[in-house]
C-alpha cells in the first residue's frame, strides 16, 4: 500500500512583536510540520519545541535580524537542552537523530523555521547547525582522530547531495 503525503503551500508569518513581523516565502510542507510550527507544544517532542520556541524567542530577542554566527548559539542550546532532558550520552545522539547531517527529516518544522527567518547569507544556513550537531555528536561518541575522518567524508556527501539535489527537504 503507498501511503499519500499532504502538503500545503504555505507562507509562514512570524509575528514577533506588534511592530515586527517576519513574512517567510511559500514553500511546500506537511500539515503535521505546519501544526507544529503553529503550535511548539504539540511537536511529540521536547527537544523539537525546545527548539522551535527557541527560534520564536530569538526572533523577538534580535529584532529578526540573526547574528552571522547564530548557529553556534542555536546548536549549542539544542544538544545542551538535549543533555538535560535526556543525560549525556543519550542526550547528544537525540540531538544528533534530529538534527544531525542524515536525520534532518525528524525535524522538518525546525528546519523550516530556521531557514525561512535565520539566514543572511550563504554561511548562515541549517547546514551549519546540522555540521555543528554532528561533530559534538561524533567528537563525544568516537574522540578526534576517529571524528575528524568521518567529518570530511560527511560533509561531502552531503555537500554533493545537497548541492546536486538529490535530498528532498
Amino acid at each position: 500500500m503507498v501511503g499519500l503525503i499532504y502538503q500545503k503551500q504555505i507562507k509562514i508569518s512570524l509575528k514577533v512583536e506588534a511592530n515586527l513581523s517576519i513574512e517567510m516565502g511559500l514553500t511546500p510542507t506537511s500539515e503535521k510540520t505546519i501544526n507544529e510550527i503553529n503550535n511548539p507544544s504539540k511537536s511529540g517532542s521536547p527537544l523539537r519545541q525546545f527548539a522551535l520556541e527557541k527560534l520564536q524567542t530569538d526572533a523577538k530577542k534580535f529584532n529578526g535580524k540573526f547574528p552571522n554566527e547564530y548557529y553556534v548559539e542555536f546548536s549549542k542550546a539544542v544538544v545542551e537542552k538535549s543533555i538535560s532532558i535526556n543525560g549525556a550520552d543519550k542526550g547528544i545522539n537525540a540531538a544528533y537523530a534530529m538534527l544531525g547531517v542524515k536525520n534532518l527529516p525528524q525535524a522538518k518544522s525546525v528546519l523550516q523555521v530556521y531557514e525561512s527567518i535565520v539566514p543572511n547569507d550563504q554561511n548562515t544556513h541549517i547546514d551549519k547547525v546540522m555540521h555543528f550537531i554532528a561533530s559534538a555528536a561524533k567528537q563525544y561518541n568516537y574522540g578526534k582522530t576517529i571524528t575528524d575522518g568521518l567529518q570530511y567524508k560527511e560533509k561531502k556527501y552531503f555537500l554533493m547531495k545537497y548541492r546536486v539535489g538529490l535530498v528532498m527537504i
